[in-house]
């Protein structure tokens, strides 16, 4: 893993996270030691064994908590000369939308509004920029998903 310089949690959700100085590695070395990795190769077993543990915590604890990335291009070289891995976890995006679009009183009780406030910001790596019209019907849907959690329940009427 990188050396973690410095870390800041953003409005939003964000983070911002200062790490040591990396360099890209060739794909094929990426490849080669994310393959190593998944095959659990000796020297590899302690960062596999971690992986494994906050994985399966961030499972139980995130909502829509995707699978470990694999991207060789989140293999970098370290200045010491060491290969290390980078932002091995993500959100299942496509399904934390089309929940957002379907059930957004779902999405509104699993994150607090704190957390998601820039969500319909970010495009989707798969499909680009937000369809306008789409972009605004799921804020729509939200804010709506969030009126209804703020507002307390009717009263029940009490007959005599």
């Amino acid at each position: 893993m990188p050396v973690l310089l410095a870390h800041r949690r953003l409005a939003g959700g964000g983070d911002l996270q200062v790490l040591e100085w990396l360099a890209p590695v060739p794909q094929d070395e990426g490849n080669a030691f994310q393959q190593a990795l998944a095959e659990r190769r000796p020297d590899l077993a302690d960062l596999a064994a971690t992986l494994d543990e906050v994985h399966a915590r961030a499972r139980r604890e995130l909502p829509w908590c995707g699978p470990l990335d694999r991207n060789p291009t989140n293999v970098m070289r370290a200045p010491d000369g060491r290969l290390v891995l980078l932002d091995p976890f993500y959100a299942d995006g496509p399904d934390l939308y089309a929940t957002a679009g379907t059930d957004p009183d779902r999405l509104v009780a699993s994150i607090p509004e704190p957390e998601r406030r820039f969500m319909l910001d970010i495009p989707l790596a798969a499909s680009g920029p937000w369809d306008p019209v789409a972009r605004e019907a799921l804020r729509r849907g939200i804010a709506a998903a969030d009126a209804r959690r703020a507002s307390p329940p009717p009263a029940a009427t009490v007959r005599p």
